[in-house]
């Protein structure tokens, strides 16, 4: 087996291998639509829209009344689908490419002057969304071209992937693939300059340090933990630099600075079968069984620390 020796390297883009969802037109657009917001128990309001341009279905001014006091408001969305039709039989689209610019999440307290605050004050929070992925009928195979999150100076999220076995021809067909899909690549790059501090913090501590005495020691515990477990996986796994790399990640919460990218393979796949596997038959060795259900994994990991 091939080892990967940097992550850089296993992050080239699945785009060569895509197969876009077509060209929209005026009445296709209408109907995507219409079948996707039928799925919506909140209320949408548009600006404008949904009309084709340049092959895209476009709508602005999209407004999602979440609850009473919230409210998710979206600059423009663009998108174009194949098998959209199937929505209306509650089954995914065949192809989906979406594009979403600035939306933003605020609350609705009904005070104008305070709402336009913070609405001036979410700048620096709007986010930009793009996701692409097909599946292969013939293959039963599912590509996530890229799943990306954008967000101010730079922060960035970004996901790509092959997941195979994987049947969405009808509903019985999509509940076995729950059981039966499985991972075979995965790509993650995450650019961060606060990014941890404004979205993972707040789940670590709410979620791992409710209740802690002193929650500064609670998280050194916590960072000395997760070296180990880093100590403990097999170098066939992780590779001596890739574990150096994610050792240091680790060692900088809660205040990591700078670019962060891994790959992971898996030509056997990776799915629910290794994880039911692994808590059943786990012993007092978790950490080596775990590793042990996980035969053919290789996972490279990069940290380039320092300002985006």
């Amino acid at each position: 087996m091939i080892r990967l020796c940097c992550a850089a390297l296993a992050l080239l883009p699945f785009h060569a291998f895509a197969q876009p969802a077509p060209a929209m037109d005026d009445v296709a657009c209408a109907a995507s639509y219409a079948s996707a917001s039928a799925f919506s128990i909140m209320p949408i309001a548009l600006q404008e829209g949904p009309v084709a341009i340049d092959g895209w279905c476009e709508v602005t001014g999209l407004q999602v009344q979440v609850e009473n006091s919230t409210e998710i408001r979206i600059e423009k969305l663009r998108w174009r689908s194949a098998g959209h039709a199937r929505l209306d039989e509650g089954l995914p689209p065949t192809a989906l490419q979406m594009q979403i610019t600035d939306l933003q999440y605020l609350d609705l307290i009904g005070d104008p002057l305070l709402e336009y605050l913070m609405r001036v004050q979410s700048v620096n929070r709007q986010i930009d969304i793009t996701f692409d992925a097909y599946w292969d009928a013939a293959e039963r195979r599912m590509s996530l071209i890229e799943a990306r999150l954008g967000f101010a100076h730079g922060n960035m999220v970004a996901l790509s992937g092959i997941f195979e076995d994987v049947d969405i021809s009808d509903e019985v067909a999509l509940a076995q693939s729950l059981g039966s899909g499985k991972m075979t690549e995965v790509n993650a790059t995450i650019q961060t300059y606060g990014l941890f501090e404004e979205y993972v913090v707040p789940a670590i501590i709410f979620g791992l340090l409710d209740g802690a005495p002193d929650p500064a020691a609670a998280v050194e515990q916590l960072k000395q933990e997760g070296v180990a477990i880093i100590d403990s996986v097999p170098e066939r796994i992780l590779d001596a630099q890739s574990a150096a790399n994610l050792a240091a990640l680790i060692r900088d919460m809660p205040h990591p600075q700078g670019r962060i990218s891994m790959a992971a393979r898996s030509e056997s796949g990776i799915g629910p079968l290794n994880l039911f596997g692994f808590a059943v038959l786990s012993g007092p060795n978790m950490m080596s069984d775990l590793w042990d259900s996980l035969p053919d994994l290789e996972v490279a990991l990069n940290y380039e620390e320092g300002p985006l």
